[in-house]
Protein backbone atom coordinates (compact mmCIF):
# COMPACT_ATOMS: atom_id res chain seq x y z
CA UNK A 1 0.00 0.00 0.00
CA UNK A 2 1.51 3.20 -0.78
CA UNK A 3 0.08 6.32 0.83
CA UNK A 4 -0.18 10.00 -0.18
CA UNK A 5 -0.39 12.44 2.49
CA UNK A 6 -0.76 16.01 2.94
CA UNK A 7 -0.71 18.70 5.73
CA UNK A 8 -3.87 20.11 6.67
CA UNK A 9 -7.40 19.49 5.03
CA UNK A 10 -6.86 22.53 2.75
CA UNK A 11 -3.77 21.14 1.80
CA UNK A 12 -4.81 17.09 1.50
CA UNK A 13 -7.96 18.54 -0.91
CA UNK A 14 -5.74 20.28 -2.82
CA UNK A 15 -3.22 17.73 -3.87
CA UNK A 16 -6.19 15.24 -4.27
CA UNK A 17 -8.45 17.77 -6.96
CA UNK A 18 -5.34 18.08 -9.21
CA UNK A 19 -3.27 14.93 -9.11
CA UNK A 20 -6.44 12.40 -8.60
CA UNK A 21 -5.10 10.54 -5.85
CA UNK A 22 -6.55 9.85 -2.29
CA UNK A 23 -4.64 12.03 0.22
CA UNK A 24 -5.08 11.51 3.27
CA UNK A 25 -4.82 14.93 5.74
CA UNK A 26 -3.06 14.46 8.75
CA UNK A 27 -4.71 17.03 11.08
CA UNK A 28 -1.90 18.63 13.98
CA UNK A 29 -0.79 21.31 14.79
CA UNK A 30 2.95 19.89 16.55
CA UNK A 31 3.90 24.07 17.10
CA UNK A 32 0.93 24.11 20.10
CA UNK A 33 0.89 23.05 23.13
CA UNK A 34 2.66 19.76 24.64
CA UNK A 35 3.90 17.26 22.50
CA UNK A 36 4.64 13.83 24.14
CA UNK A 37 7.83 11.98 23.61
CA UNK A 38 6.48 9.00 21.22
CA UNK A 39 10.09 6.77 22.07
CA UNK A 40 8.56 2.74 21.88
CA UNK A 41 5.59 0.55 20.51
CA UNK A 42 3.93 0.95 23.91
CA UNK A 43 3.99 4.47 23.86
CA UNK A 44 0.88 4.96 21.48
CA UNK A 45 -2.17 5.13 23.64
CA UNK A 46 -0.14 7.28 25.86
CA UNK A 47 0.89 9.60 23.08
CA UNK A 48 -2.61 9.95 21.79
CA UNK A 49 -4.30 10.63 25.27
CA UNK A 50 -1.76 13.21 26.13
CA UNK A 51 -1.72 14.93 22.89
CA UNK A 52 -5.81 14.46 22.81
CA UNK A 53 -5.94 16.55 26.43
CA UNK A 54 -3.51 19.24 25.54
CA UNK A 55 -5.74 19.88 22.27
CA UNK A 56 -8.66 19.71 23.75
CA UNK A 57 -7.31 22.56 26.46
CA UNK A 58 -6.15 24.44 23.25
CA UNK A 59 -9.83 24.94 21.92
CA UNK A 60 -9.15 22.85 18.53
CA UNK A 61 -11.84 20.17 19.26
CA UNK A 62 -13.32 17.63 22.15
CA UNK A 63 -10.27 15.23 23.46
CA UNK A 64 -12.73 12.21 21.81
CA UNK A 65 -12.65 14.28 18.22
CA UNK A 66 -8.58 15.00 18.67
CA UNK A 67 -8.35 10.96 20.16
CA UNK A 68 -9.99 9.73 16.98
CA UNK A 69 -8.62 12.14 14.19
CA UNK A 70 -5.03 10.97 15.83
CA UNK A 71 -5.07 7.52 16.16
CA UNK A 72 -6.50 6.97 12.93
CA UNK A 73 -3.80 8.56 11.46
CA UNK A 74 -1.20 6.65 13.56
CA UNK A 75 -2.39 3.52 13.21
CA UNK A 76 -2.52 3.99 9.40
CA UNK A 77 0.78 5.32 8.80
CA UNK A 78 2.77 2.51 10.78
CA UNK A 79 0.48 -0.34 9.76
CA UNK A 80 2.82 -3.36 7.54
CA UNK A 81 1.07 -2.93 5.17
CA UNK A 82 2.49 0.30 4.03
CA UNK A 83 5.37 -0.45 1.51
CA UNK A 84 5.59 3.70 0.69
CA UNK A 85 4.56 6.91 1.92
CA UNK A 86 4.75 10.17 0.03
CA UNK A 87 4.51 13.77 1.76
CA UNK A 88 3.19 16.50 -0.23
CA UNK A 89 5.74 19.00 1.00
CA UNK A 90 5.15 22.69 0.20
CA UNK A 91 8.66 23.81 1.34
CA UNK A 92 7.54 25.57 4.82
CA UNK A 93 9.51 24.92 8.09
CA UNK A 94 5.87 23.34 9.26
CA UNK A 95 5.70 20.64 6.81
CA UNK A 96 9.51 19.84 7.87
CA UNK A 97 8.75 19.41 11.29
CA UNK A 98 5.53 17.24 10.30
CA UNK A 99 8.19 15.08 7.82
CA UNK A 100 10.24 14.28 11.23
CA UNK A 101 7.42 13.12 13.40
CA UNK A 102 5.91 10.94 10.33
CA UNK A 103 9.44 9.47 10.44
CA UNK A 104 9.36 8.77 14.06
CA UNK A 105 5.70 7.14 14.21
CA UNK A 106 6.53 4.90 11.38
CA UNK A 107 8.52 2.97 13.78
CA UNK A 108 5.21 2.17 15.89
CA UNK A 109 3.51 -1.15 16.67
CA UNK A 110 7.02 -3.11 16.58
CA UNK A 111 7.37 -3.04 12.64
CA UNK A 112 9.14 -6.26 11.97
CA UNK A 113 9.78 -4.77 8.55
CA UNK A 114 11.96 -1.48 8.11
CA UNK A 115 10.51 1.39 7.45
CA UNK A 116 8.26 1.85 4.62
CA UNK A 117 10.19 4.29 1.71
CA UNK A 118 9.06 7.30 2.37
CA UNK A 119 9.20 10.07 -0.45
CA UNK A 120 9.00 13.91 -0.19
CA UNK A 121 7.18 15.78 -3.00
CA UNK A 122 7.89 19.17 -3.45
CA UNK A 123 4.52 21.47 -4.59
CA UNK A 124 3.59 25.12 -4.67
CA UNK A 125 -0.11 26.40 -5.09
CA UNK A 126 -0.47 27.68 -8.32
CA UNK A 127 -0.13 31.74 -7.65
CA UNK A 128 -2.41 34.43 -8.44
CA UNK A 129 -5.29 32.00 -10.20
CA UNK A 130 -8.07 30.19 -9.20
CA UNK A 131 -7.76 26.76 -7.53
CA UNK A 132 -9.12 24.91 -10.64
CA UNK A 133 -7.49 27.00 -13.23
CA UNK A 134 -4.31 24.79 -13.55
CA UNK A 135 -2.34 22.05 -11.58
CA UNK A 136 0.48 22.63 -9.32
CA UNK A 137 3.63 23.02 -9.25
CA UNK A 138 6.03 20.05 -8.71
CA UNK A 139 9.56 19.28 -7.91
CA UNK A 140 10.93 15.85 -8.22
CA UNK A 141 10.40 13.75 -5.85
CA UNK A 142 13.28 12.86 -3.26
CA UNK A 143 13.36 9.40 -1.31
CA UNK A 144 14.71 9.38 2.21
CA UNK A 145 18.05 7.75 2.45
CA UNK A 146 18.97 6.04 5.33
CA UNK A 147 20.70 9.10 7.30
CA UNK A 148 18.34 11.58 6.59
CA UNK A 149 15.68 8.96 8.35
CA UNK A 150 18.03 8.69 11.17
CA UNK A 151 18.40 12.09 11.39
CA UNK A 152 14.70 13.25 11.57
CA UNK A 153 14.26 10.45 13.96
CA UNK A 154 16.86 11.48 16.02
CA UNK A 155 15.80 15.24 15.57
CA UNK A 156 11.79 13.91 16.71
CA UNK A 157 13.39 12.25 20.00
CA UNK A 158 15.34 15.16 20.49
CA UNK A 159 12.60 17.47 20.04
CA UNK A 160 10.09 15.90 22.52
CA UNK A 161 12.61 15.18 25.28
CA UNK A 162 12.60 18.79 26.81
CA UNK A 163 16.43 18.77 26.98
CA UNK A 164 16.80 22.10 25.95
CA UNK A 165 20.48 22.10 25.55
CA UNK A 166 20.72 18.66 23.93
CA UNK A 167 18.13 19.58 21.01
CA UNK A 168 20.37 22.57 20.48
CA UNK A 169 23.20 20.65 20.12
CA UNK A 170 21.36 18.13 17.97
CA UNK A 171 20.53 21.06 15.50
CA UNK A 172 23.64 22.62 15.29
CA UNK A 173 25.25 19.39 13.98
CA UNK A 174 22.36 18.73 11.84
CA UNK A 175 23.58 22.18 10.16
CA UNK A 176 26.59 19.92 8.14
CA UNK A 177 24.60 17.41 7.09
CA UNK A 178 25.22 16.27 3.35
CA UNK A 179 21.42 16.44 3.41
CA UNK A 180 20.50 20.06 1.62
CA UNK A 181 16.73 18.42 2.68
CA UNK A 182 18.48 18.12 6.96
CA UNK A 183 20.62 20.96 6.57
CA UNK A 184 17.72 23.58 5.30
CA UNK A 185 15.55 22.31 8.14
CA UNK A 186 18.03 22.93 10.84
CA UNK A 187 18.59 26.56 9.63
CA UNK A 188 15.10 27.07 9.80
CA UNK A 189 15.10 25.67 13.70
CA UNK A 190 17.88 27.58 14.34
CA UNK A 191 15.77 30.47 13.16
CA UNK A 192 12.91 29.53 14.41
CA UNK A 193 13.77 28.55 17.87
CA UNK A 194 15.71 31.27 18.99
CA UNK A 195 16.18 31.24 23.04
CA UNK A 196 14.33 34.08 24.82
CA UNK A 197 12.87 34.07 28.09
CA UNK A 198 9.50 34.34 26.75
CA UNK A 199 8.52 30.52 25.91
CA UNK A 200 7.96 31.90 22.44
CA UNK A 201 8.67 31.09 19.38
CA UNK A 202 11.08 33.69 17.19
CA UNK A 203 8.28 33.63 14.60
CA UNK A 204 5.32 34.25 17.38
CA UNK A 205 7.40 36.75 18.57
CA UNK A 206 8.31 38.71 15.38
CA UNK A 207 4.78 38.45 14.95
CA UNK A 208 3.31 39.99 17.73
CA UNK A 209 5.99 42.79 18.29
CA UNK A 210 5.13 43.89 14.69
CA UNK A 211 1.40 44.28 15.59
CA UNK A 212 2.68 46.10 18.69
CA UNK A 213 4.29 48.34 16.82
CA UNK A 214 1.81 48.90 14.18
CA UNK A 215 -0.54 49.57 17.52
CA UNK A 216 1.77 52.47 18.30
CA UNK A 217 2.18 54.03 15.33
CA UNK A 218 -1.48 53.57 14.35
CA UNK A 219 -0.37 52.33 10.73
CA UNK A 220 -2.35 50.25 8.74
CA UNK A 221 -1.31 46.11 8.74
CA UNK A 222 0.76 45.66 5.84
CA UNK A 223 0.30 42.04 4.96
CA UNK A 224 4.02 41.37 3.39
CA UNK A 225 5.40 42.90 6.09
CA UNK A 226 3.80 40.44 9.15
CA UNK A 227 5.01 37.81 6.22
CA UNK A 228 8.16 38.78 6.49
CA UNK A 229 8.19 38.64 10.76
CA UNK A 230 6.38 35.10 10.28
CA UNK A 231 9.66 34.11 8.04
CA UNK A 232 9.28 30.39 7.28
CA UNK A 233 6.22 29.94 8.64
CA UNK A 234 4.65 32.97 6.16
CA UNK A 235 2.77 30.45 3.92
CA UNK A 236 0.21 29.81 7.00
CA UNK A 237 0.38 33.10 8.10
CA UNK A 238 -3.43 33.04 8.77
CA UNK A 239 -2.80 29.72 10.84
CA UNK A 240 -0.15 31.04 12.95
CA UNK A 241 -2.24 34.40 13.60
CA UNK A 242 -5.30 32.27 14.98
CA UNK A 243 -3.28 30.40 17.08
CA UNK A 244 -2.01 33.33 18.69
CA UNK A 245 -5.98 34.41 19.43
CA UNK A 246 -6.09 31.74 21.03
CA UNK A 247 -3.30 32.39 23.38
CA UNK A 248 -3.02 36.16 23.87
CA UNK A 249 -6.81 37.12 23.35
CA UNK A 250 -9.07 36.97 26.70
CA UNK A 251 -12.04 34.76 25.39
CA UNK A 252 -14.56 32.53 27.53
CA UNK A 253 -14.26 28.80 27.12
CA UNK A 254 -16.85 28.97 24.93
CA UNK A 255 -15.71 31.24 22.94
CA UNK A 256 -15.47 31.16 18.71
CA UNK A 257 -12.67 32.17 16.91
CA UNK A 258 -13.65 35.28 14.93
CA UNK A 259 -14.18 34.18 10.86
CA UNK A 260 -12.51 37.14 9.68
CA UNK A 261 -8.61 37.22 9.39
CA UNK A 262 -9.04 40.97 10.15
CA UNK A 263 -11.00 40.97 12.69
CA UNK A 264 -8.17 38.07 14.16
CA UNK A 265 -5.66 40.65 13.48
CA UNK A 266 -7.53 43.57 14.98
CA UNK A 267 -8.13 41.57 18.45
CA UNK A 268 -4.29 40.54 18.65
CA UNK A 269 -3.83 44.40 18.24
CA UNK A 270 -5.49 44.85 20.89
CA UNK A 271 -4.71 42.41 23.40
CA UNK A 272 -0.57 43.39 22.56
CA UNK A 273 -1.62 46.95 23.71
CA UNK A 274 -2.88 45.38 27.15
CA UNK A 275 -0.34 42.81 27.84
CA UNK A 276 3.24 42.17 27.23
CA UNK A 277 4.38 39.63 24.64
CA UNK A 278 5.49 37.70 26.94
CA UNK A 279 2.36 36.08 27.73
CA UNK A 280 2.64 32.01 26.92
CA UNK A 281 0.73 28.93 27.83
CA UNK A 282 3.91 26.75 28.25
CA UNK A 283 7.88 27.01 27.61
CA UNK A 284 8.82 25.73 24.57
CA UNK A 285 11.79 23.31 23.60
CA UNK A 286 14.09 26.35 23.67
CA UNK A 287 13.96 29.34 25.73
Amino acid sequence: MHIHLAIGDHGAAAVSRHTGHNVLAYRENLLEGYVPPLHHCDDRDRYIAERASTIEALGWATAEEAEASLRSFLMTVSDDAVIALTLWHDGDFFDSLHLANIVAVTRLQGRGTPPPSIMVQPYTMPANAGEHERPLHTAERMTLLDHEIVSFDAFWHSYTSGDASSFQSLVDSLRNSPSPLISSFASQCIEAFVPEEDGLLSYERNMLRYLKASNEGQAHIDVEALNRAAGAMAPVTDVLLRELWHRFVAHGASSQIPVSIENVIADLRVATINHPINRSRQPRIVG
